[in-house]
């Protein structure tokens, strides 16, 4: 079977959002699936069965092609410019018709059963050439992106920006063959904010990897955020709970590993409450984090972000971390269902509180294992590409 994957990020760099087709094109390749990277980088993932496309091929060269890549990050990182510039609709509409055309030209010289859109604007160009290619379309779109740069603090709800976002779901909803969502919660606000058909939603959460050599021997007293440093990721909670933390127990040990456009706001209230900066340890490629993780005693997920599918948790739990999370969220409750950690209100003391009883319990070999079971069982790559295969045999009338 062949398939294509169109994503606009990197997947060459440890960014949390290109972790998820990352890992999808892997296990996928790994089943015999003969899977087609579509992307405007040149980009050398070295795994067997893939083969890449660069999209509108120029005298640009790869290292230009990142720096626009960064430039433009930065802008959507901006309020000013995702306000009025880059979430304007004439230049949205824009980046889907180009971006569809340049696809368009690669599928010309590929033959494929089924492509697979990341995100919105690729799901929105993907349709708009579908009848033309002739490929069945699956979108894969793991939260409302207009309710998430909203949470973000770049756009207000019913601004201009707002109304053109939900537009662009609308279409990549609409024109797909198939979405595919991280959890039921995400399924029920596409099916009300733009009038998706259930019957067209398949729920493809995220995961884990299967590790090998992990067990609780060698862990240490060490609490970790690992994660973007947006606004709706609320690392701010988590700060606020050190303090607690640490008056009870003074020589437990705190890492915050991330970067984003939060970072000096956090390290700001880190220094109001006399966290020490130290716990900041920037950027983490993710080899050396899983190290990290599998040497912790407690992985702190303190969104509150309900409509979203988060990887983080299973990261954690990948290394046999248990997670203290907040209630109502669909991984809190699957985590505290599964015993695989502690779910707590969205509250500081209580977020401390959690995080102590997972250092101070004589049963925190059980939470690893709980932990560890929830991942190699159900929550893993392997399982995650072996449904979706079955998707894509659906579409293609295999």
């Amino acid at each position: 079977m062949r398939v294509g994957f169109v994503v606009i990020n990197p997947l060459s760099v440890t960014l949390g959002f290109s972790l998820r087709p990352y890992q999808l094109i892997r296990h996928l390749a790994k089943m015999g699936v003969e899977v087609h990277l579509i992307t405007p980088f040149w980009e050398r993932l070295e795994l067997k069965g893939v083969r890449c496309h660069k999209m509108n091929p120029s005298l640009l060269n790869t290292k230009l092609t990142e720096i626009q890549y960064r430039f433009m990050r930065l802008l959507v990182k901006s309020r000013v410019a995702a306000q009025y510039f880059m979430y304007n609709p004439k230049v949205l509409e824009m980046v889907v018709e180009r971006l569809g055309k340049s696809v368009m030209r690669v599928l010309e010289k590929v033959n494929l059963d089924v492509i697979q859109a990341e995100q919105d604007v690729v799901a929105a160009a993907l349709a708009r050439i579908k009848d033309d290619v002739g490929i069945p379309v699956v979108a894969d779109i793991l939260d409302l992106w207009a309710d998430e740069e909203v949470l973000a603090g770049r756009i207000e709800r019913g601004s201009t920006a707002y109304a053109a976002l939900l537009a662009v779901t609308r279409e990549a909803v609409h024109g797909s063959d198939i979405v595919l969502v991280g959890n039921e919660f995400v399924k029920e606000s596409l099916v009300r904010e733009v009038g998706a058909s259930p019957s067209k939603i398949r729920i493809v959460p995220n995961g884990g990897e299967v590790l090998d050599g992990v067990d609780s021997g060698g862990r240490v007293d060490l609490v970790v955020y690992a994660g973007n440093f947006e606004k709706y990721e609320n690392v701010e909670l988590f700060i606020e709970s050190i303090p607690h933390v640490l008056k009870q127990r003074p020589q437990t040990g705190i890492a915050i590993m991330g970067q984003g456009p939060e970072e000096l706001r956090l390290m700001r209230l880190a220094r109001k409450l006399k966290v020490p900066l130290s716990v900041f340890k920037g950027f983490v490629p993710r080899r050396r984090l899983l190290r990290i993780l599998a040497r912790a005693k407690v992985g702190a997920v303190p969104t509150k972000k309900f409509y979203a599918t988060p990887l983080k948790p299973f990261e954690y739990m990948s290394t046999g971390l248990p997670v203290v999370a907040i209630r109502g969220t669909w991984w809190g409750d699957l985590i505290e269902d599964a015993g695989a950690g502690i779910a707590v209100e969205y509250d500081s003391v209580e977020f401390a509180d959690g995080v102590l009883k997972l250092l101070d319990s004589e049963d925190w070999d059980s939470y690893s294992s709980r932990a560890l079971k929830l991942v190699r069982e159900k929550y893993n790559w392997d399982v995650i590409g072996r449904e979706l295969l079955e998707v894509y045999r659906g579409l293609a009338g295999r």
